[in-house]
């Protein structure tokens, strides 16, 4: 499993700025609630690429309407 695609496909409508920045932090953080595959993506110069990638191909916006309040919190919640 790759982690780009797991936020991708967990955040289909992308990301405005401040939701990518407390991701971001929150994977570097803590890894808690996610798949065990993607555990070991979660280091400092990967985040960085992956994130950057996202920004690059238009994934993080600037502005967003959130239609989810608590997206970042739902995301940790993985169910096999």
């Amino acid at each position: 499993m790759n982690l780009q695609n797991y936020i991708k496909d967990n955040f289909v409508e992308g990301l405005n700025y401040e939701e990518a920045a407390q991701l971001i932090l929150r994977l570097y953080c803590s890894v808690d609630g996610l798949p065990e595959t993607l555990k070991e993506q979660c280091n400092r110069n990967n985040l960085a690429e992956v994130f950057s990638t996202l920004s690059a191909s238009g994934f993080i916006k600037r502005n967003c309407i959130l239609k989810k309040p608590n997206k970042i919190s739902q995301f940790f919640s993985y169910a096999p």
